[in-house]
């Protein structure tokens, strides 16, 4: 850690970085930033193999340059290639904590269920019954309360952000070429699912009662470990298949096609979110709605 605050103060004069970028599915068919036009190799300021923590060693991990200003750069959500565990996501939010993120923007590849493949979802809440006793022993480790309200998860102000960037790409298009998004859905209820299955055709139809667009496999404990954290989180999610028990037989396409193909655009919206937010302020009720279940002084000595 101390080698990043070193070269965060060396290379922009910072004692802190601000936004942090957690990469998935959606572009983990690239070399990101590096293939992206818009960014480029210079974008890259150092890599650094994982830092230790009381969770163990986190991911891979880059220093970006966005604007002129340092951002931190995730890939695969942080965890180990060959035995992902959802508890990874606790050392990369450590990382994130220790050096004052504020901002969290995420990418990923998620199932269908009143979307479909190529169709582009910016999350406005999610359902996750599986994550809260991780997220309890995070919060303990770094010290804070962990009953933390979870209303508007999403920040309203990043999904703007990246609500506009996608209907920017999907207009305008860029300099590389890319295969067309489908529709760009501006709300969306993710629920997520334990990592390493997918859902089966009966939890589909649950899911389906409860209202759930998409469905994946990360989402719920980064914006539960986000909140606890104080932090801003936006979601951007790319349909790579249809949920179980649906016609379409996943992807007639191929997810691995998909894949190699949806690094480029989805890519390009995540480094035109980040550019905008370098430069912008942070206005939104995030942080307030945290601290408003703090309990501060309580239990009173006694009670």
């Amino acid at each position: 850690m101390e080698k990043l605050r070193e070269m965060v103060q060396t290379e922009f004069g910072a004692d802190r970085v601000e936004i942090a970028s957690i990469g998935g599915t959606a572009t983990w068919g690239i070399p990101f930033p590096e293939k992206l036009s818009c960014a480029g190799e210079a974008s890259v300021v150092e890599r650094f193999d994982g830092f230790d923590t009381p969770f163990g060693k986190s991911g891979e991990m880059k220093l970006l340059k966005v604007g002129g200003e340092p951002v931190l750069r995730f890939h695969l959500h942080g965890w180990n290639s060959k035995k992902p565990s959802v508890e990874d996501s606790l050392s990369v939010f450590w990382v994130l904590k220790q050096m004052g993120v504020s901002q969290v923007v995420v990418d990923a590849s998620v199932g269908g269920v009143t979307a479909k493949p190529w169709d582009v979802v910016i999350a406005h809440d999610f359902i996750d019954t599986n994550s809260s006793p991780l997220v309890t022993r995070f919060a303990a480790e770094i010290g804070v309360k962990p009953w933390r309200r979870m209303v508007e998860p999403f920040c309203p102000r990043l999904r703007d952000s990246l609500i506009e960037t996608a209907e920017k790409l999907k207009k305008e298009g860029t300099e590389e070429s890319h295969h067309e998004l489908g529709q760009i859905y501006h709300r969306g209820v993710y629920h997520s699912i334990h990592l390493g299955v997918f859902e089966t055709a009966a939890e589909l139809a649950m899911y389906q009662e409860e209202k759930v667009d998409i469905v994946g496999q990360s989402t719920g404990q980064e914006a539960m470990l986000a909140r606890v954290c104080d932090m801003c989180f936006g979601g951007i999610y790319i349909v790579a298949n249809y949920a179980e028990g649906l016609p379409g037989d996943w992807n007639r396409e191929g997810m691995d096609d998909l894949y190699r193909q949806c690094g480029i655009p989805m890519g390009v919206i995540v480094w035109w979110t980040l550019e905008k937010l370098v430069k912008s302020e942070r206005t939104c009720d995030c942080a307030r709605i945290a601290e408003q279940s703090s309990h501060e002084g309580l239990p009173v000595p006694g009670a």
